[in-house]
């Protein structure tokens, strides 16, 4: 039965959710322990014996502890805020203010789908991860619940009664060609690795696969590794685009991106494990757009927008959505939602100095140095190929600047576009050393929730403009930024 969905009392989990709760737990417990397993299968059968039944005792352990786990867990949402008790040997009590909320998300992996159930993840800013984190819910039960957790941010009655609005969505057409633009070549390495390294982890696997072969096969086998060398790379690539096109079926399948009555943004993906995740607009601290030459061929970029992570640290992959295969009419139906007075043909107001490509070369040349004393022609080569990319690089990098809105774009090959709202803008930063002062050129860094945007190597007056330019924005913007 369902748990009833008077948010203020507390509440628990399914009751399936103990099965749940005991495998989580069991498959820690598996890689905590896994080596001990393959050392108790290779001795003696004592050995073996002994560690069956403590497998046993620990099974029935392990069990006991989620029940316990699953009983002393409780939550309810009361005064604002969501309220979580848990623990069994040591009970702790967490308050979360529902404005702290930056998304929530409901995942279904295949046994919870089995089991007719779902889980729900709370994201805040002040976290690294999920901050709460439920595996047992009954769908509309979660529905309910992830309503009740975004309050904060609820519209006016008239708004409420808008249908949801459709974004993007992929369909079976566009999803193979967002497969087809993966990287190939990293998808066949990986495909062809994984069953060599499970291979590995059983020791003497290998070693009798290779004995049991005749004299002359392994000669053989040198022989066509240098003869056939041209087939086995047309194999591995074709075996990348098909695990290229499989991992963005399970990944990507049914993709579909709404705007909801309540002013959020939904998206929807996943064959396997479905993902729902919903965050409001003024969460989206960053919007990246990434393309490379085959995905500009087939019109289409990535777009990944992210929310406020702890510490603002970079490269973290929690509170991101990505988008795959946008193509540029819903791109710029997208960014006219995010940054309502952007323009893509704006002029391109900031623009590194001519001497950020020379930097750039600057390290091709101790490349080429290096490989020259093995290879005059190699080195020369390297030395030539890095002077196209360091210009290439350095003329690609330039920003936009809008009233309301910044983007900075870096990379020729693959190109990325990062976007945010001058009010969200935490700190801007003015750097300058004493060789950039005679050269009249400065860095600037605008610190973000979601990670820093570097402009470098611009004029020192420019440079300053800016800063002033941000951090006044900042101070007289009334407008929320989380």
């Amino acid at each position: 039965m369902a748990p009833s969905t008077d948010f203020t009392a507390w509440q628990r989990q399914h009751a399936l959710g103990m099965l749940l709760f005991t495998g989580r737990n069991l498959l820690r417990v598996a890689k905590a322990f896994w080596p001990l397993l393959f050392t108790l299968a290779a001795n003696a059968e004592w050995a073996l014996r002994v560690g069956i039944w403590a497998g046993l005792a620990l099974l029935l352990a392990v069990a006991a502890f989620s029940v316990v786990q699953f009983r002393r867990f409780g939550f309810r949402i009361r005064k604002g805020a969501l309220h979580v008790r848990k623990g069994v040997f040591q009970r702790s009590r967490l308050v979360i203010p529902l404005e702290r909320v930056q998304a929530v998300h409901l995942k279904r992996n295949p046994i919870q789908r089995l089991l007719g159930l779902t889980g729900l993840s709370v994201d805040t800013a002040g976290s690294k991860g999920n901050e709460l984190e439920l595996v047992a819910l009954r769908l509309d039960f979660a529905q309910h619940l992830q309503q009740a957790l975004s309050e904060a941010h609820a519209v006016d009655a008239d708004e409420a009664e808008e249908p949801d609005r459709p974004l993007f969505a992929l369909n079976i057409r566009e999803l193979l060609r967002v497969g087809l633009s993966m990287n190939h070549l990293r998808s066949g390495l990986v495909a062809l690795a994984l069953p060599l390294s499970l291979a590995g982890q059983i020791d003497g696997l290998v070693e009798g696969w290779i004995a049991a072969l005749p004299w002359w096969a392994l000669p053989l086998f040198s022989l066509l590794l240098v003869v056939l060398w041209f087939p086995a790379l047309l194999l591995v690539a074709g075996l990348g685009v098909v695990t290229s096109l499989v991992v963005a079926v399970i990944k990507y399948f049914g993709l579909r991106l709404d705007q909801t009555k309540s002013g959020q943004f939904s998206l929807q993906s996943g064959l396997l494990n479905r993902v729902a995740f919903t965050i409001h607009r003024t969460k989206v601290q960053t919007v990246q757009w990434t393309s490379t030459p085959l995905t500009r061929a087939l019109g289409m970029a990535t777009a990944q927008w992210s929310q406020a992570r702890a510490g603002g640290t970079e490269g973290a992959r929690e509170g991101q959505l990505r988008i795959p295969g946008v193509p540029r009419a819903t791109r710029q139906a997208l960014d006219g939602l995010m940054f309502p007075d952007w323009n893509e043909e704006l002029p391109k107001e900031l623009t590194p100095q001519p001497i950020y490509g020379w930097v750039l070369w600057a390290r091709w040349w101790i490349a080429g140095a290096l490989l020259g004393w093995w290879s005059v022609v190699a080195g020369a080569l390297v030395v030539a190929f890095g002077a196209y990319w360091s210009f290439r690089t350095a003329k690609a990098r330039m920003a936009r600047c809008s009233p309301e809105a910044i983007a900075v774009y870096q990379g020729w090959w693959k190109q990325r576009v990062t976007m945010t709202q001058v009010h969200q803008v935490q700190r801007a930063a003015f750097r300058q050393s004493f060789w950039h002062a005679y050269r009249g050129i400065a860095h600037v860094t605008l610190f973000t929730a979601a990670g820093n945007l570097h402009l470098r190597f611009l004029p020192a007056a420019q440079a300053q403009a800016l800063v002033d330019y941000v951090l006044f924005e900042t101070e007289r913007s009334d407008r929320p930024w989380m």
